[in-house]
């Protein structure tokens, strides 16, 4: 059995990592399909529990209200 090398391990775990840090990628958000709708929505004076709501009984997306809300945040232009 090979004994343990800590400097080779070492090195060998910040190669891994390196790797894993450079992999990520976001994905386009759901919401984005209906980003107009909603925007008209809100436009218009619904809150986000509204078009949470909305979101739910129209279409297939089930996502948090919270994300609703961010995504308006972000997308918002007044």
């Amino acid at each position: 059995m090979e004994e343990f090398n800590a400097e080779k391990e070492l090195k060998n775990l910040r190669e891994k990592r390196k790797i894993q840090r450079k992999s990520k990628r976001y994905l386009a958000s759901k919401l984005n399909k209906y980003g107009f709708q909603i925007l008209a929505l809100y436009c218009n004076g619904a809150n986000t529990t509204e078009i949470h709501a909305w979101l739910l009984t129209n279409t297939k997306i089930k996502v948090a209200r919270t994300t609703v809300y961010r995504w308006i945040k972000k997308h918002d232009q007044d």
